[in-house]
C-alpha cells in the first residue's frame, strides 16, 4: 500500500495544490535558488515553512509565468508624493 493511500480519505479527496521545493521553482522559472529565496522573503511569491524548508505552491508559480505578477523581482514601487497642504 502507498503511503498516499493510508491517509484519511477526507485528505485524499481534499484540493490541495502541489507544492515545489525551492530548487524545483528555481528550475522551472531558470533562476537561481538564491532569487527565490529573495523573492519568497520580499513576499513577491507566495510560501510555505515546513520545519527548516520552504514549499511554494505551484500556481503561484504559473501566476508569475502568466505574469499576473509582472513586478516580480523589481523593487516597490515608491509611494507617489502628494502635493502640501495648506
Amino acid at each position: 500500500m502507498r503511503d498516499y493511500e493510508r491517509l484519511p480519505e477526507g485528505i485524499r479527496n481534499a484540493n490541495l495544490p502541489d507544492l515545489l521545493t525551492v530548487a524545483e521553482v528555481a528550475e522551472r522559472l531558470r533562476i537561481s535558488k538564491m532569487t527565490v529565496y529573495r523573492l519568497i522573503h520580499t513576499e513577491q511569491l507566495p510560501a510555505i515553512r515546513l520545519g527548516r524548508s520552504f514549499r511554494v505552491p505551484a500556481p503561484a508559480v504559473a501566476a508569475i509565468v502568466n505574469s499576473e505578477h509582472p513586478r516580480v523581482g523589481q523593487p516597490p514601487e515608491e509611494p507617489a508624493e502628494r502635493p502640501p497642504t495648506a
